[in-house]
């Protein structure tokens, strides 16, 4: 210590520790200024800056300091203690631009909101680095409406973004979105609730921004209002794919101002609705003005009549095309085939004239009786066209269909129940047998036996064939089984094979009629015509095997067996192995 120090203040002191020890002792400006701006060693000044809070100090250091590291200080301190963003502490060895703007802005510290304002806006209006203007965004609070034109005005996404951090209110965020520039206006869109996000994608806004307001928009009401805007085609059709709720793409299908809109919202109801509300709304769109609405609607529709119509003179070709599919009436094929002045569609008439049902019949559980009444005549009309000889015979009371006619002088009818679309096939015949009924059930597994099987009061199944049999009381299965096996096998072993390959379930041999019955609906079956045609020819020939066979004057009695493999019961009549599961028999 020097003499001089004795008679200095501590502040002035010549050893640095000690000047640095004095600063606690000192809250006023004078040597705290001096000490901060003048001191000549760099610790010492930066000793100062941890200990005081005057931001106009820290200010003057942060941009006169010759030391980067006392800037840095000073930086740091000023952000803490006047609350700024952290970049204003960002200090680096060239003169830093953050603390310029920074220190601009605290010479209007303790002058009011309202100078404070008008300085940060000199500070914005004159720096062209967008960062240093979204830094000072945050000195704007209070200014609201300042703050907005500021977002909008700005070039900057970076300015913008600040403004939208300071003010996160939807109502301001939608002036953003519908004012600043893209970038902005994007984020923007972020901020919105489903209201805002509608009213950005229905306005003339920049077509992203459009697009990324329906992006996020989740509310149907929002989209439907978006489809049936001014916006870009592409935008109104991402609208309605993004719609989760049938009533709003109904209302886009009968109301859409564009037709596009309309075919793109039929479509997607086609996809989420059930099939009685696409019947209705088909309904309602037959008489649509666009073609491919009334083309989608018709090819939907349950209302027959109103297709044969559209068939017959709808204008647009791809129309009645589409209206021919749903055509059920012969009669009304012919015409169009006759009449229309399209190759194409007369083309394809004709094919459905050829073949009427075929086609058509892939709804039929859904139609009404009527439809399903054209439909079963018109199938009806083929296998009379096959069946020499044959007429169609309407029983509709008994929502019947028969084709009669005779094979070889035998009578054969072919029955249609319309309700069920059910097949049957049956003979006039006399029988010198008992009745026999076969069933073919794949869901009745045999049992192997088990205690007195052939109790009297016991329900028994006699396997004839793959999961064919006969069934009832001891004496009455009996009886038809022992009956079977002395029929001729030229006669019974078609039978048995059309049961399984033709998929029947029933087949009678009664004293007056036999009848065969077939599992699936002739809509359901890949050739139902060849089907029945088939079977009433094995009908036939059954009948000429079992007249020329010299049956026995008396059946004799059943030999049951069972076999050890499935546990079927069976006739052991000429049999050496099991009709059930093929397995061999063991005696």
């Amino acid at each position: 210590m020097g003499f001089a120090d004795l008679f200095r203040p501590k502040w002035k002191h010549s050893d640095p520790k000690v000047r640095i020890e004095a600063i606690k002792m000192y809250d006023h400006l004078v040597p705290v200024w001096d000490l901060a701006t003048a001191d000549p060693d760099p610790s010492v000044r930066k000793a100062v800056l941890e200990e005081t809070m005057i931001a106009t100090v820290m200010a003057h250091v942060l941009l006169h300091d010759a030391d980067v590291g006392v800037r840095q200080v000073a930086a740091r301190r000023l952000a803490d203690v006047v609350g700024l963003p952290e970049m204003f502490a960002e200090v680096d060895e060239q003169w830093p631009k953050m603390p310029k703007a920074y220190h601009a802005v605290l010479q209007a510290q303790g002058k009011g909101e309202e100078a404070c304002h008008a300085l940060v806006r000199q500070v914005l209006d004159k720096e062209a680095d967008p960062e240093v203007r979204a830094a000072v965004v945050p000195l704007l609070k209070g200014d609201e409406k300042g703050m907005v034109a500021l977002a909008i005005s700005d070039p900057s996404p970076q300015v913008g973004g600040a403004v939208l951090e300071e003010l996160d209110d939807r109502e301001t965020a939608l002036r953003i979105a519908l004012k600043a520039p893209a970038a902005t206006a994007l984020m923007a869109v972020r901020h919105l609730d489903n209201d805002g996000l509608a009213r950005v994608a229905s306005s003339p806004v920049d077509e992203t921004v459009r697009r990324a307001a329906v992006e996020r928009l989740d509310d149907d009401d929002g989209l439907v209002r978006v489809a049936q805007s001014d916006a870009p085609a592409d935008l109104r059709l991402a609208a309605v794919q993004q719609m989760r709720y049938e009533d709003g793409l109904e209302t886009l299908a009968r109301k859409g101002k564009d037709p596009e809109v309309r075919v793109a919202a039929f479509e997607r109801y086609l996809t989420m609705a059930d099939e009685d509300e696409v019947k209705t709304l088909s309904g309602r769109l037959l008489g649509d003005a666009d073609p491919r609405v009334r083309t989608l609607a018709v090819r939907h529709t349950d209302q027959t009549g109103r297709a044969e119509k559209l068939a017959r003179s709808d204008p647009d070709e791809q129309v009645r095309l589409a209206a021919l599919e749903r055509v059920v009436d012969p009669t009304v094929a012919s015409a169009i085939a006759a009449q229309d002045a399209s190759p194409a569609v007369r083309e394809a008439a004709a094919k459905a004239v050829n073949q009427p049902w075929k086609e058509k019949a892939a709804r039929y559980r859904d139609w009404e009786d009527p439809q399903r009444w054209k439909v079963v005549r018109a199938f009806a009309g083929e296998v009379s066209s096959r069946f020499p000889k044959s007429q169609v015979v309407l029983n509709q009371d008994e929502e019947e269909i028969y084709v009669r006619g005779s094979l070889d002088d035998v009578p054969i009818q072919i029955g249609i129940w319309a309700t069920f679309g059910s097949l049957s096939v049956s003979m006039r015949w006399e029988s010198p047998l008992p009745d026999i009924d076969l069933t073919r059930d794949l869901t009745k597994k045999p049992v192997k036996a088990r205690g007195d099987v052939w109790g009297e009061k016991d329900e028994v199944r006699l396997f004839l064939g793959p999961a064919i049999f006969v069934e009832g009381r001891r004496d009455d299965a009996q009886a038809m089984a022992a009956a079977w096996g002395v029929l001729p096998p030229e006669a019974t072993e078609p039978v048995i094979d059309a049961m399984t390959r033709l998929d029947l379930s029933f087949a009678y041999f009664q004293s007056e009629e036999a009848k065969a019955s077939f599992e699936k609906s002739f809509y359901e079956m890949d050739d139902p015509v060849g089907a029945v045609l088939e079977m009433a020819r094995i009908l036939v020939d059954f009948f000429k095997a079992v007249k020329a066979a010299p049956l026995p004057a008396a059946i004799p009695a059943l030999e049951a067996g069972d076999c050890s493999y499935c546990g079927a019961r069976f006739n052991k009549l000429r049999r050496s192995t099991c009709p059930n599961c093929g397995a061999p028999v063991a005696w």
